[in-house]
């Protein structure tokens, strides 16, 4: 966070941060199936993503190959 502050730890120990724990339980079983909820991207950009992973030849992803996998993808992506 630009904050510096860990984002679940500021949830779960709001005192620590100058805030109060307002947070009110709620049962996981209310909202049912979670996939997707807090994505960042849409299921047509999933797809997209994964056609080019393949088109590319699903190398293994590392650290030190991620964006080399990544900028690979993005070439495949943009001729779509």
């Amino acid at each position: 966070m630009p904050s510096g502050h860990v984002l679940y730890d500021a949830l779960e120990h709001p005192q620590f941060h100058g805030g109060l724990k307002c947070l009110i339980p709620v049962p996981k079983e209310v909202f049912g199936p979670h996939e997707g909820r807090l994505s960042w991207y849409s299921h047509e950009f999933s797809a997209s993503a994964q056609d080019a992973y393949q088109a590319i030849g699903s190398p293994k992803i590392s650290l030190n190959s991620a964006w080399d996998v990544f900028c690979a993808m993005s070439d495949v992506i943009e001729d779509l």
